[in-house]
């Protein structure tokens, strides 16, 4: 059987969990190119079978943070939903998951952000886009009735997405930084606040 180049999240078990998370640990604390696949061995405590096991080299452990990353971040934004079906609540949701996660996993979403492009991610690409299939899915499902009712203005779910999270991005890329003066926290309901002025539509006009 073929060695799995990259991580899926809904069947990752414990061992490969934490190979991942002791990868993720080592490129924060020495970048990709200066850790080796026996620093990983070292923080995880896993045997050179265990890590051969699930991954056939660091560029492929490298891509399966990646995905799992993906993943964790795209099931906080699904369960924000979930929990808030109503379009406003789940606007304000939705803005608010995504900076608590960036503030709850700020090596990961610093991964995020500067390794998308990088080569290994060749290995990658379809598992990527499956998660992103999924969650468009869902994310749409959620979407749609509030366009349909007017309580969201009309747009594509695209659109919709950058206009949600775009400012977001930008003030987490500073916040990792370190180049923010208001605090996260802080910031949560002032961008939730924002995001939801931005897309209501005619029928929640005055919300």
């Amino acid at each position: 059987m073929p060695r799995k180049t990259y991580a899926r999240h809904k069947g990752s078990d414990k061992r490969e969990r934490e190979i991942i998370e002791a990868g993720l640990a080592c490129f924060a604390e020495h970048g990709y190119a200066n850790t080796t696949l026996e620093d990983i061995r070292l923080r995880s405590g896993a045997s050179n079978g265990s890590i051969y096991h699930y991954f056939a080299s660091k560029e492929g452990l490298a891509a399966a943070i990646y995905v799992e990353a993906i993943a964790d971040y795209q099931k906080r934004i699904l369960d924000a939903i979930e929990r808030n079906p109503q379009a406003r609540a789940g606007v304000r949701a939705i803005v608010r998951a995504h900076l608590d996660w960036v503030e709850e996993n700020p090596d990961w979403a610093r991964y995020l952000m500067e390794m998308r492009h990088a080569p290994f991610m060749a290995t990658a690409e379809s598992a990527i886009a499956e998660h992103n299939r999924e969650f468009i899915n869902a994310f749409v499902t959620w979407l749609n009735p509030h366009l349909k009712s007017g309580e969201i203005r009309r747009m594509g779910p695209d659109i919709f997405i950058s206009l949600l999270l775009g400012p977001c991005q930008e003030f987490v890329r500073n916040w990792l930084g370190g180049c923010t003066q208001t605090k996260l926290s802080a910031a949560k309901e002032e961008l939730a606040s924002a995001a939801w002025l931005v897309v209501r539509g005619p029928a929640t006009a005055e919300n």
